[in-house]
């Protein structure tokens, strides 16, 4: 399996987009995840850097969480997170706008990563629900 991890804005920087690979472990630890070998591809918009990178090998008290968030031209972020577990299986699939979070599909057990990873990063969260969305 492999991901688009990049940092691009358009040419006139009204429009950004952001797509960041991170691996956290129960006890609260996070690392970006940035291999020695990628590839570069072509990314969303003109300016910046977008690379592919494969799936990390990771233990069982892990997980891999994949952000993709959009700033649009009203400074508006738009965004999904989705948590893979350590074989490789998507397990949860949130919706961010609004700085709210919003369950799509998935497992509500796997939400723990999200919660440390927006503490961490101090992505402003107004309101969670988990409640919607299909098992």
């Amino acid at each position: 399996m492999q991901f688009v991890v990049e940092k691009t804005q358009s040419r006139t920087g009204l429009h950004k987009r952001t797509r960041r690979l991170f691996i956290v472990s129960r006890n609260g630890a996070i690392r970006e995840y940035w291999p020695s070998k990628t590839t570069s591809v072509k990314g969303t918009y003109v300016k910046g850097e977008a690379y592919k990178v494969d799936f990390p090998m990771i233990s069982e008290n892990e997980c891999v969480v994949y952000l993709d968030f959009v700033l649009n031209i009203k400074k508006r972020v738009k965004g999904k997170i989705h948590v893979y577990d350590h074989k490789g299986e998507l397990k949860l699939t949130l919706n961010y706008d609004k700085l709210k979070l919003r369950r799509s599909r998935g497992d509500r057990s796997y939400f723990w990563p999200v919660k440390i990873l927006i503490e961490k990063l101090n992505i402003p969260v107004k309101r969670i629900n988990l409640m919607t969305g299909v098992d």
